[in-house]
């Protein structure tokens, strides 16, 4: 496919994007062309003509994302005389910002949910690309900002569902699939016990782990409203939807609480639940539902739990399959 063709092709949907982000400014043409600029400049690489749209929407999402930062920094950035960069006290609500962050939850709730969904570890034959975890960092920059910003302060965020289709490499960070090296979404070789299978699995929660570890370093690092850092006025809840993926097992669910600090939320704590009516992995009783943990959690942001308890106890409050309760009441000892 020449260069004219991938114009004519694909320079509209950029186009459409930036203007729904930046609004119809005189810089958008620029940046459209910058983009198929990036583009024809890599796409000798490019093998499999099936990849050409994704490619070129990542490469709009990153420079996208880019005029965003510089726009940020000129609005918000003074350098002194001497270069340096001057402490800032912490703003409030910015009307330009909850306009172009609103412009911006549109495009990934028009896109991503459709255009951008699969995105895939890397780009066929370009494996130094890495559009998934450029995309999901993108998102949760953009959760930062909206918190930040006071536009927002619930979100939900998911790297990959359970039977996710996103292709990772059979040699992922140094794991290979038993006997098959070819790359693959990670739910279809999940059901199974192999050895070799299973620490490449192990590798791919890695690589999750440490991405989201980047995303909340930079919690950590932004000023909020109130002068203080984001991190501490924000819980964070990192989970995965089973505990054992080849058998799709429920029960003894971990997870990961961060941030908090203005809550009371108990930091470097291990907190094992006991003394629930549900079915542990090794027998017997003693899980909790789920529901207590967002018990726990509700009250500290202002929040009446019967708005759950409320819901669960207007259908049935009793699962039909198990008939173990959805919820016992708030998980205690996560805050002190």
């Amino acid at each position: 496919m020449g260069g004219r063709e991938v114009w004519e092709r694909h320079s509209g949907s950029v186009r459409r994007l930036m203007v729904r982000a930046l609004g119809p400014r005189t810089e958008v043409e620029d940046l459209t062309q910058e983009v198929f600029m990036r583009v024809f400049s890599r796409i000798g690489s490019l093998r499999e003509a099936q990849a050409l749209r994704e490619f070129v929407v990542a490469v709009a999402v990153n420079a996208l994302k880019g005029e965003l930062r510089r726009r940020w920094v000129r609005r918000n950035v003074l350098l002194s005389k001497d270069g340096s960069v001057p402490d800032v006290e912490a703003r409030g609500a910015d009307p330009e910002a909850r306009e172009a962050l609103a412009r911006c939850y549109a495009i990934l709730a028009d896109n991503v949910s459709t255009s951008l969904s699969g995105v895939d570890y890397y780009i066929p034959n370009m494996p130094n690309s890495h559009p998934h975890l450029d995309l999901g960092l993108t998102q949760l920059r953009l959760i930062k900002a909206a918190f930040a910003c006071d536009y927002v302060r619930v979100a939900t965020f998911m790297w990959s569902a359970g039977t996710n289709w996103v292709v990772l490499p059979g040699i992922f960070q140094g794991a290979t699939i038993g006997n098959n090296r070819q790359s693959t979404p990670h739910h279809p070789p999940s059901h199974t016990t192999d050895g070799a299978t299973a620490n490449w699995l192990n590798q791919i929660n890695a690589f999750y782990s440490s991405a989201t570890a980047t995303a909340l370093q930079e919690f950590v690092n932004q000023p909020d409203v109130d002068g203080g850092k984001l991190i501490d006025n924000t819980i964070i809840v990192y989970l995965t939807e089973v505990a054992q993926a080849w058998n799709h097992n429920q029960q003894n669910m971990p997870l990961i609480v961060f941030g908090g600090k203005n809550t009371g939320l108990r930091g470097g704590t291990f907190l094992k639940v006991t003394g629930g009516p549900l079915p542990q992995q090794t027998g017997g009783s003693g899980n909790r539902p789920f529901n207590d943990l967002w018990l726990a959690l509700l009250t500290k942001f202002g929040v009446d739990p019967k708005i759950l308890t409320n819901v669960i106890d207007s259908g049935t409050k009793y699962l039909r399959v198990s008939g173990t309760p959805m919820y016992t009441g708030a998980l205690t000892g996560l805050f002190s």
